[in-house]
């Protein structure tokens, strides 16, 4: 497990912690998921090339932050539907 992974863990468990409704439900992923995450990654991408083109430092370094935080998820989200996927195989 990488920095941004425990980062995406300790974000959801204090967001479970404090009973958000803002958390994912773990078990109800699907395909569209991955897609919704690659969707949010290009928008962040061309956010981040708008960024660095008018030299804005700590707007880069927010979208930065972001991009990994989705990237993050979108590894959780396959590992979910891995472990499921292998569940039902057995």
């Amino acid at each position: 497990m990488n920095s941004t992974d425990a980062a995406y863990r300790r974000d959801n468990f204090m967001l479970e912690f404090l009973d958000s409704a803002c958390v994912p439900k773990q078990s109800n992923y699907t395909q569209q998921d991955i897609d919704d995450c690659n969707d949010a990654i290009c928008e962040y991408e061309c956010l981040i090339q708008h960024a660095i083109d008018s030299g804005d430092k700590q707007e880069i370094a927010t979208l930065r932050t972001e991009i990994q935080h989705v990237k993050a998820e979108k590894r959780n989200i396959k590992r979910v539907m891995k472990n499921r996927m292998e569940l039902a195989l057995t």
